[in-house]
C-alpha cells in the first residue's frame, strides 16, 4: 500500500507542477514572447542551480568530470542537468515548446499532437519490461512529461468547458487515473532495474500521471478563497524549497543520525528539517547574496 501511495502521490508532484505551468501558460495566451522569457529563465536556472550542486558535492573535479562527460555524451548531460535534481527544468522547457506547437496549430494536428505524446508515454512505460528500450523510460526523458504538458494544454484551451461539468470531469480523470495506478503497480518496474538511471526513481512515462493530474489541478480551480499565510509563504517559496533542498538534505539526514527515534519518525523529522533549513537559507540568500529570480 505504502508502494502505491509512493508512486501515485508522492511523485505525482513533479507532474503537478509541469501540468499547472503548461495550464497557466496556455490559459494566459501562450505566446512566442512570453516561452522565450519562460525558457531562458528555466534555462538560467537549471545552468546556475545545476553547477552550484556539483560544486557543493564534488569541488571543481566534479565539473571536470560534468564536461568530460559532455564532450562524450552532450544531450545525455544536458537532459539530466548533469545528473542533479535540476532537470526538470530542462523538460519543464521542453514541455512549453511543445505547448507553443499546440497552441499555434490546427485542431487536427492537436489531436496528433495529444495522439503522438500519449503514443510515446505507453512506449515509456513498456519499454523496459517488453520492448528492451529504455530511453524514453527513464525519469529524466522530457518525452515522459510531453502527454501530462498537452493535456494541460488542451485543459487550458477547454478552460470554460470542462467548469461547466468540472465534476464529471474530475471524477472521470481521478478514477482512470487510480485504474491506471493499481494496473502499472502491478506489471511495471519501479526500481532501479530500469537502465541508465542511477537512482532507484520510477518513470514518469506512466498513464496514470496525466489523469492524476488533471484531476488534482482541475479540481482545484474551484476553490475562490484567499490562502491563508501558511499557504502563501509556501506558495512564494516554492522554487526557493525546490532549488535548495538537495544541498540540506545531507545536513538534515546527519542530524537527524545523533537522535534515537525509530526510523519512520526520523525520516518525517528529517524531511521537516530539510524544509525549515530550505526555507531559512532562501531567506538569508534572496535579494542580498543571489538574484531574487533564481529563487
Amino acid at each position: 500500500m505504502l508502494d502505491v501511495v509512493n508512486i501515485g502521490v508522492l511523485l505525482l508532484a513533479v507532474p503537478v507542477f509541469i501540468f499547472i505551468s503548461c495550464f497557466i501558460f496556455v490559459l494566459n495566451g501562450a505566446g512566442r514572447e512570453s516561452l522565450k522569457r519562460r525558457v531562458k529563465r528555466l534555462t538560467v536556472l537549471a545552468i546556475f542551480w545545476s553547477v552550484a550542486y556539483i560544486l557543493f558535492m564534488e569541488g571543481r573535479a566534479g565539473l571536470v568530470r560534468i564536461a568530460a562527460e559532455f564532450i562524450d555524451r552532450p544531450l545525455y548531460v544536458i537532459f539530466r542537468s548533469g545528473g542533479t535534481v535540476y532537470y526538470f527544468f530542462i523538460s519543464l522547457a521542453a514541455c512549453l515548446v511543445l505547448c507553443q506547437i499546440y497552441f499555434q496549430v490546427s485542431s487536427r494536428l492537436r489531436c496528433a499532437l495529444i495522439g503522438g505524446a500519449y503514443l510515446l508515454c505507453v512506449l515509456g512505460s513498456l519499454g523496459p519490461s517488453f520492448l528492451g528500450y529504455s530511453a524514453m523510460s527513464v525519469y529524466w526523458a522530457p518525452t515522459g512529461f510531453f502527454a501530462i504538458a498537452l493535456t494541460a494544454a488542451w485543459a487550458g484551451l477547454n478552460y470554460s468547458k470542462i467548469q461547466a461539468a468540472l465534476g464529471r470531469y474530475v471524477l472521470l480523470s481521478m478514477c482512470l487515473g487510480l485504474v491506471a495506478l493499481l494496473l502499472e503497480y502491478c506489471y511495471l518496474p519501479f526500481s532501479g532495474s530500469i537502465p541508465g538511471q542511477n537512482f532507484s526513481i520510477p518513470s514518469y512515462s506512466r498513464l496514470s500521471l496525466p489523469l492524476l493530474a488533471f484531476s488534482a489541478v482541475v479540481a482545484s480551480t474551484r476553490y475562490r478563497g484567499e490562502l491563508n499565510a501558511a499557504l502563501r509563504f509556501g506558495a512564494n517559496n516554492s522554487l526557493a524549497l525546490y532549488c535548495l533542498h538537495p544541498f540540506a538534505l545531507g545536513v538534515g539526514h546527519k542530524l537527524v543520525a545523533y537522535v534515537q527515534m525509530d526510523d519512520a519518525a526520523k525520516a518525517v523529522v528529517a524531511v521537516l528539517l530539510v524544509v525549515f533549513l530550505s526555507y531559512a537559507v532562501a531567506l538569508v540568500l534572496r535579494g542580498r547574496i543571489l538574484n531574487p529570480r533564481l529563487l
